[in-house]
């Protein structure tokens, strides 16, 4: 099976922690001063635990254990992203990816809404 791209999900070259097209991203940030350092070699480790953590995950069971290890491996992508460049926001997606009452998704809908107020971006009077 070959690995996926910390990056987007898709295949990625075997040995490498991203797709061709997220590494073309990153070079192309590299080039405008953008770029965030690339830990290709811990994406890589970290992605084989979130790929364990799958594989742990018992079909049917829908226990507490369960959902544990399923947000787990997901929070193992989401750094994966960030460590091959990725900004936090699109490593984590919208807190609707992760359910708005979930403290993950709450915490980033909170997140987001103070920077778009420090921002300038959300006139709020509270």
């Amino acid at each position: 099976m070959a690995p996926l791209c910390a990056g987007c999900g898709n295949p990625a070259q075997p040995g490498e922690s991203l797709c061709a097209e997220c590494e073309n991203k990153v070079r192309q940030k590299q080039k405008n001063g953008v770029y965030r350092m690339n830990y290709a070699n811990l994406a890589r480790a970290i992605l084989a635990r979130a790929n364990t953590l799958d594989t742990e995950v018992t079909v049917g069971d829908d226990g507490a254990d369960h959902v544990t290890k399923i947000d787990d491996a997901q929070l193992l992508r989401c750094l994966a992203r960030m460590l091959s460049g990725q900004a936090v926001k699109t490593a984590f997606g919208a807190p609707g990816d992760w359910g708005y009452e979930s403290p993950i998704g709450a915490a980033l809908h909170q997140d987001y809404v103070a920077a778009r107020v420090a921002g300038g971006q959300e006139n709020r009077t509270n």
